[in-house]
This record gives structure tokens, C-alpha cells and sequence, in this order.
């Protein structure tokens, strides 16, 4: 539609006929409508996503539930004006708004996808918990029956594990709050932001794969336990 729009557009700076302005307006009513219809959609499954993530918590994804229905309501109303366009001075008019909202509605969407890439993240933390919780469980449970030797060295595997936690906690909580804050006065400023979460968030992730190896180890020095 982009080119059929370009192409209507330059027939009418060029011949000026009533002709072309008429397929000039029609074609920029009709991208107007999908440039809607397409930021309508995408919030959808954004929508969905929120729901389906396990490691949001109710309130967060009430949050941003409601980020996601102010901007589609945002973008319902605005296309609805789309039927009323009757000239391109109209067309230009009524695109404005939507231009002028454009940073609001990309903001939503990079913290819409930051919360649900820190979703993702949480869900992994549980179950790294979860299996730290069992390897102390058994430690605890046949203490009587680990040889000296073997004491120090899972003393050590279970230190390394317990840091790698509590580095993955301090980043998540950094991330959480840059997220919250996350703005900036242009597109461009946002974008350089939600990249430095991303990379923070690359760094989180890799602290619980360090954590998941150690524990490898640990369940083979368990193993081994004469």
C-alpha cells in the first residue's frame, strides 16, 4: 500500500487533476486506516503475551493492560475519524495527532516488551531457586554421610551458586527500575535505553546459566559421595 500511495501522491503534485487528487486522497485515507489497523494489531498480541507470561505478577500485568488499552483505545478513536476525511488537507490534519502521539505509543510498546522479556527472566529465576532449594535439602539430609574431603568443596559450589543468585537479583532489581523510568524525549533516546536494559538483561540471564553450571557440578560431587 506504501507504493500505491507514493505513487497517487506524485500523480497528483504532477498533473494536479481532480482525478488524482481523488486517488491521492483515497489512497492516504487507506493508509492512515492501516497504519491503525496495524499498531491495533500488534497491541493484541502484545495484550496476549502479557497474559500467557508466568513470571508477571498480577499487578504488573494489570499494569501494563492498561498501557496496552489506553493506546488502543488511542488508536480506535483515531481511526474512526479516518470515513470523515474529505480532502487531503483533512488527511493531513488528521494524521497530526497520531504523529504528535507516536513516542507515547512506541514507549508503550518498548516497555511492553521489556516487562515481558523480564517476565521471562523472573520464570527462570524460580526454577533456578527452586533447584538450589533441593541441592540443600539433600546436602542437609545426608550431612551425616559427607566425608570431610568432599565438605569444603561443596561448601564451595554451593557459595559460587548463592553469589550468582544474589548478582542475578541486584541486576533484576536495576532492570525493574529502569524499565518503571524508561523514556526519553525522542525515538532515538528510546531505543539507546531499551537497548542497555536488553543488554542488562543478557547479563542477568547469563548469571543463572553460570549458577545452572556450578550446579552441575555440585550434583556431580553429590554423586560421587562414597
Amino acid at each position: 500500500m506504501s507504493s500505491d500511495f507514493q505513487t497517487a501522491k506524485n500523480d497528483y503534485l504532477k498533473f494536479q487533476s481532480l482525478t488524482s487528487q481523488t486517488a491521492a486522497l483515497d489512497k492516504t485515507k487507506q493508509l492512515l486506516a492501516q497504519r491503525d489497523t496495524l499498531f491495533t494489531t500488534y497491541l493484541l498480541l502484545l495484550s496476549e503475551k502479557v497474559d500467557e507470561n508466568p513470571g508477571l505478577s498480577p499487578s504488573d500485568k494489570q499494569t501494563y493492560q492498561q498501557l496496552i488499552a489506553g493506546e488502543t483505545s488511542f488508536l480506535t478513536s483515531h481511526a474512526k475519524q479516518i470515513p470523515g476525511v474529505s480532502s487531503l488537507d483533512d488527511a493531513i490534519a488528521l494524521s497530526t495527532p497520531f504523529e504528535s502521539h507516536y513516542k507515547t505509543l512506541y514507549l508503550t510498546i518498548k516497555k511492553v516488551l521489556a516487562s515481558l522479556a523480564l517476565g521471562q527472566l523472573a520464570n527462570l529465576d524460580r526454577s533456578y531457586q527452586s533447584l538450589i532449594s533441593q541441592a540443600q535439602s539433600i546436602i542437609s539430609t545426608n550431612a551425616s554421610a559427607i566425608p570431610t574431603s568432599k565438605q569444603t568443596v561443596i561448601s564451595q559450589w554451593v557459595d559460587q551458586i548463592q553469589k550468582k543468585q544474589q548478582a542475578f537479583q541486584q541486576n533484576y532489581s536495576s532492570l525493574t527500575t529502569a524499565i518503571t523510568s524508561l523514556d526519553g524525549y525522542d525515538v532515538g533516546e528510546i531505543d539507546r535505553k531499551y537497548n542497555d536494559i536488553a543488554k542488562g538483561m543478557t547479563d542477568a540471564q547469563q548469571y543463572l546459566s553460570d549458577g545452572a553450571s556450578f550446579m552441575k557440578e555440585l550434583k556431580q560431587t553429590l554423586k560421587y559421595i562414597e
